[in-house]
């Protein structure tokens, strides 16, 4: 139980000792009632005997009853009023109590939401973190005269062992990361897959699709030349923009690829795009740009990983001349 718990455990009690003692008051008031209804009588009894009296005596006997029923019709309404503000200030502080627990139960949960999205994203940054060091320590000793290809699926088994947790993949969520590289001059470009990491690894081995400019996410983003980030790729603002179409088109795309983020890769200020680093989910909202929402960070862990690629890449086109 927290604090608002006892809070509203402590207010039970007080309540009933609060009804209690307001009653025993009321009580007491009601027994005072008693005395100056019979003031009351008094003064009409009076009122009625002037009239036995002529003069002076029957006018002084009218006043002095007028008076004295007076005061008992002022007391006994004075009472009244007493219990019914009691009763009201009771109800206020028993209301004002009952919000401030509720408010405070309320800030006590946002602030739990908080700790806990905190949480996951200091999960997320040390998985990133420790990413980073293992593909810097693996590509150590990987030869610079090595394949590009043979590097790039390197750097892409050396970042899945916390790829996983940097972006908070769920389980039995299909995701998938695929490194595509432009083959061809600008008019006729072809984007293939070098490198993949995908949550079911046994289809790793199976032919990635060549994707052109305009066609699915990563022909997009190569056109567009820039990022592009969908948290729903079948939203009905993007229409049928994104979507793989023609051969392209496989009959589970709907099931596997619904958020994307693809990154092209430069390997120097002003170069051209050396490719695209596409990653993908079957969870709508797994990729998003909204820097409010913790899942915008993994965009951030995508963008990372292309900028793994590209020193590495960038590195070894250095030291063998191109």
């Amino acid at each position: 139980m927290n604090v608002f718990g006892e809070l509203e455990a402590r207010l039970k009690p007080n309540r009933a000792g609060a009804m209690r003692k307001m009653t025993e008051r009321v009580l007491g008031l009601e027994k005072l009632r008693l005395w100056f209804v019979g003031l009351s009588v008094v003064g009409a009894l009076l009122i009625a005997l002037s009239k036995a009296f002529s003069g002076t005596e029957g006018a002084v006997l009218i006043v002095g009853g007028a008076l004295v029923a007076a005061v008992g019709a002022a007391f006994t309404a004075r009472f009244d009023f007493r219990k019914l503000e009691l009763t009201s200030l009771l109800a206020d502080a028993e209301a004002i109590a009952e919000e401030a627990i509720v408010a405070g139960r309320e800030a006590d949960q946002r602030q739990q939401a908080d700790n806990a999205n905190a949480a996951q994203l200091d999960a997320k940054r040390r998985a990133l973190l420790e990413m980073q060091a293992n593909v810097h320590t693996g590509c150590l000793n990987c030869p610079l005269g090595e394949p590009i290809e043979r590097v790039a699926q390197l750097i892409m088994n050396l970042a899945s062992a916390e790829l996983v947790d940097a972006i908070g993949f769920e389980r039995g969520e299909r995701w998938a990361f695929s490194l595509f590289r432009a083959i061809g001059a600008d008019d006729d470009v072809v984007l293939r897959r070098v490198a993949v990491h995908w949550a079911d690894r046994h289809r790793e081995g199976v032919d990635g699709r060549v994707w052109k400019p305009r066609e699915g996410v990563t022909g997009w983003a190569w056109h567009d030349r820039g990022e592009v980030i969908l948290s729903d790729i079948y939203d009905v603002e993007h229409g049928a923009k994104y979507m793989a179409q023609g051969d392209s088109r496989r009959d589970d795309d709907r099931d596997r690829y619904v958020s994307a983020a693809a990154i092209p890769i430069r390997l120097g200020k002003g170069a051209g795009i050396w490719g695209i680093l596409t990653a993908t989910s079957s969870h709508r909202g797994r990729f998003m740009r909204n820097p409010q929402d913790a899942s915008s960070q993994n965009v951030e862990t995508v963008r990372c990983l292309a900028r793994l690629f590209a020193g590495q890449i960038a590195i070894r086109q250095i030291a063998n001349g191109h």
